[in-house]
């Protein structure tokens, strides 16, 4: 089982979070946000909003940082860090919505190191899945991620998701 500390996940964000990921079939220990917690070693952080000063370095594999929320936060980060939002020069974005929010293009805009042998493409993926607010896209584009750094091909991702429809 991987772990993973939320910081600044609102209830939206950290139920369709969950929601997506065992869709997915992932299972993923999470805690929020405790900052006391953040010197602690996790396979994944996702910082959402950071809000909240964050005083110690943060260890693990991969950071996830949502740069439309955090835009004056001074992190240190000890992993590879993966940046999402709409802006144009973030690790992940939406390259297109659905005006009825009935669906987005996943968008992988730079390679991704998994390891020494593997990189993740700059792809798309098609989702057709119904979402509320930002916070559902941004948890989405969070939980394909971790499946595809994990091995889940991006074709599979997309039947697994297209189930729901």
């Amino acid at each position: 089982m991987y772990s993973a500390l939320i910081i600044g996940g609102n209830k939206d964000f950290n139920l369709t979070l969950k929601n997506t990921l065992k869709l997915l079939d992932f299972n993923l220990k999470k805690e929020n946000c405790n900052l006391k917690k953040t010197s602690e070693f996790y396979d994944y952080v996702i910082i959402n909003d950071a809000g909240r000063k964050i005083r110690t370095d943060i260890n693990c594999r991969y950071c996830f940082v949502n740069m439309d929320t955090v835009k004056r936060a001074s992190l240190h980060i000890n992993g590879s860090t993966i940046t999402y939002g709409f802006g144009s020069k973030n690790t992940l974005t939406i390259s297109s919505l659905d005006d009825v929010y009935e669906g987005f293009v996943y968008c992988l805009q730079r390679f991704i190191k998994v390891n020494e042998q593997i990189s993740l493409e700059p792809q798309e993926i098609p989702v057709r899945i119904s979402y509320k607010n930002e916070e559902e896209l941004y948890a989405m584009l969070v939980s394909i991620s971790i499946r595809m750094i994990e091995g889940v091909d991006s074709k599979d991702i997309e039947s697994k998701l297209d189930k729901l429809i």
